[in-house]
C-alpha cells in the first residue's frame, strides 16, 4: 500500500474509531477479529504477567 492510499484509508476509517462502537473494532482488526476477547484491563494485565512469570521459569530451569 503506497502512502496515498494509505492516507485516504485513513481519512475514510478514522472518523469510525472515534465513535465508542466496538462492533467496528472488526473493521480495524482484519483476520485476527476472531482472536479478540472481551476483557477488563486488569484481567489483561494479569493475563500477561503470568504467561510471563512461566516464561521466565522456563528459561530459568535451562
Amino acid at each position: 500500500m503506497n502512502k496515498t492510499s494509505k492516507i485516504v484509508e485513513l481519512s475514510l476509517t478514522a472518523p469510525l474509531g472515534g465513535t465508542g462502537d466496538r462492533e467496528l473494532t472488526a473493521l480495524f482488526a482484519g483476520q485476527s477479529a476472531a482472536l479478540a476477547s472481551d476483557t477488563t484491563a486488569g484481567a489483561l494485565v494479569d493475563s500477561l504477567a503470568e504467561a510471563t512469570s512461566e516464561c521466565l521459569r522456563v528459561f530459568a530451569r535451562s
